[in-house]
């Protein structure tokens, strides 16, 4: 998300002259911003926490006079977990996200103590040290406002430990209908939906099949609310032209299509909906996306 704080820079000047601070180098696709007085490090880009493990950015501090630089490692990770590090708190809406493991471990597995909200086969190691998940919504109608899900981390560098993973309840509902293609869903299991599950073999030719939802009476806390649909990645879902489309009583409907895997592991595609009032609050489709046969 743009505008994320990263971090700041720390400078001091024995003069104690005013300092600024500029990113000289390593901001690809600028990427990131930097508070020119202040050294705070933002987002300004959608980082790419899959074939981005990190990003090193050469910043210069001066004083008008004299400067120094030095490089800056950003960790492209949502959390950061070790073996006394080890929770994690996420919104109530379906979600994917990356782990930074600081413990170094070799051959390790992690488990899921709740396959229906964080799947053990949505759980993708990216390297030796970060790891993928796929949690799923916490609904408005639930009984109580959080709840923990445990992941159980093991391997030969070091002892067995846990990631606790606590999910406050989503305050958004809304009523319409779940991106469907009728050939190719499974009802959908806490907004995570799996393409082409019934699907044997999945080919590239069926991606390219229309897919529709609709969306009315989106609301925030019992409130009527306006909303903004929007999809991502660009690599994973589009939306078709004349989208979205406003039909009668309120029902807005869009149609897009998702695109294959370029690779051999499992892509995800978003989908949105996000309060115009408050952009935190927010419903979400996962859509799991996995490779079409003969690739």
């Amino acid at each position: 998300m743009n505008g994320t704080a990263v971090g700041t820079v720390q400078a001091t000047d024995p003069e104690e002259d005013d300092l600024m601070f500029t990113i000289t180098s390593g901001n690809t696709g600028d990427l990131f911003d930097i508070n020119r007085t202040t050294g705070a490090l933002t987002t300004a880009g959608a980082l790419d926490f899959e074939n981005n493990p990190n990003y090193t950015l050469t910043v210069k501090v001066s004083d008008g006079k004299l400067s120094v630089m030095a490089d800056i490692t950003v960790l492209a990770a949502d959390f950061t977990v070790s073996s006394t590090n080890t929770t994690i708190n996420v919104p109530g809406y379906a979600n994917v996200y990356t782990v930074y493991v600081e413990t170094t471990l070799t051959n390790w597995t992690i488990t899921s103590s709740n396959n229906a909200i964080i799947p053990d086969a949505e759980i993708q190691k990216l390297g030796d040290k970060r790891f993928s998940m796929v949690v799923g919504e916490y609904p408005s109608t639930a009984d109580n406002n959080s709840r923990a899900i445990m992941l159980t981390v093991s391997g030969t560098g070091g002892n067995e430990w846990t990631i606790t993973v606590n999910q406050t309840k989503n305050m958004v509902n809304w009523t319409g209908s779940a991106p469907s293609e009728t050939t190719f869903f499974n009802p959908n299991v806490g907004g995570v939906i799996r393409f082409g599950e019934r699907m044997t073999p999945l080919t590239r030719s069926d991606y390219m099949n229309d897919i529709k939802m609709s969306v009315f009476n989106f609301t925030v806390g019992g409130t009527a609310d306006s909303y903004t649909l929007s999809v991502s990645p660009a690599k994973s879902i589009r939306l078709r032209a004349n989208n979205p489309i406003v039909v009668g009583d309120g029902v807005t409907t869009v149609h897009f299509n998702y695109l294959p895997p370029s690779g051999s592991v499992n892509t995800y595609a978003i989908i949105t909906l996000t309060s115009n009032t408050d952009p935190t609050k927010k419903s979400q489709f996962v859509v799991v996306l996995r490779p079409p046969s003969g690739g």
